[in-house]
């Protein structure tokens, strides 16, 4: 089972978000919310709130909050969703 999830990228520079998104598995890319803080910067807060309405409206189990100078590894971040299905019941969870 893959972990209901969405994940959210507050974006201030363009090439070091295309560099993080570059890396993602399209598991990751194809729940990403990115969120354009190049004109109006609405701060790290509020991308993160954008990211989570994004997950209540798609009912996700979980919110996966990305900085732009993340680069995912060979799995693209595959191996964080698994370790959601491994750990349902918490809170939070890392991988790495």
């Amino acid at each position: 089972m893959t972990a209901s999830f969405r994940c959210v990228l507050p974006s201030r520079v363009e090439a070091m978000t295309d560099a993080c998104v570059a890396t993602m598995s399209p598991l990751l890319r194809d729940r990403l919310t990115t969120v354009d803080n190049t004109y109006v910067n609405r701060g790290v807060p509020a991308s993160w709130c954008a990211g989570a309405r994004a997950a209540q409206a798609d009912e996700a189990d979980w919110l996966v909050i990305v900085s732009a100078g993340v680069r995912f590894g060979p799995s693209g971040g595959a191996d964080l969703i698994a370790a959601l299905d491994e750990h349902p019941d918490q809170v939070a969870v890392e991988a790495g």
